[in-house]
């Protein structure tokens, strides 16, 4: 009889643990998919406020060249998302969130255009870091911004819901 508490007793511990280490793996995803979205956020800000500025010509107190830094933070997540095409590509897994979103958004199912589509906005976010302005290159860094952003922020409040249930 004993054993079998004992039994009862470490099934209940591994059961627990096992539940917490689920809830703190969708909660670390849920944290980097957050950070993403501000990123993509205080970037579509100050890609606003520069397009406000250089395009429209409104005049503005801020600062042009921190502006230019706030916009730049994004390529790092932009080449992120350049490798998980490759990768997804490579290995014919399905793609990531982020990356379906951007398929929804554009509406192409052929990853090679989904990566085109991210290597123009790199090439966009290149010419903008560089004080070269042009309004179709804000357009294109406003869209998939946008897009990452939201699919970034839903992602995680999902992740964080099916954390409670655990």
């Amino acid at each position: 009889m004993e054993n079998v508490e004992v039994r009862n007793f470490i099934i209940l511990i591994i059961k627990q643990v096992r539940d917490m280490s689920a809830r703190w793996m969708l909660i670390s995803e849920a944290w980097s998919l957050n950070e993403i979205a501000n990123k993509m956020g205080d970037a579509l800000t100050a890609l606003t406020l520069l397009k406000f500025t250089k395009i429209k010509g409104l005049k503005m107190n801020e600062n042009e060249e921190e502006l230019r830094k706030r916009i730049l933070v994004v390529k790092p997540v932009l080449l992120s998302l350049m490798r998980d095409i490759e990768n997804t590509i490579k290995t014919g897994y399905g793609p990531s969130p982020l990356i379906s979103a951007l398929q929804e958004e554009y509406g192409y199912a052929d990853l090679k255009r989904i990566e085109k589509k991210l290597k123009d906005a790199l090439d966009a976010l290149e010419r903008i870091g560089r004080g070269k302005y042009k309004i179709e290159d804000f357009e294109e860094l406003e869209k998939i911004l946008e897009c990452i952003a939201n699919e970034a922020s839903l992602r995680s409040q999902r992740l964080v819901a099916r954390a409670g249930r655990y």
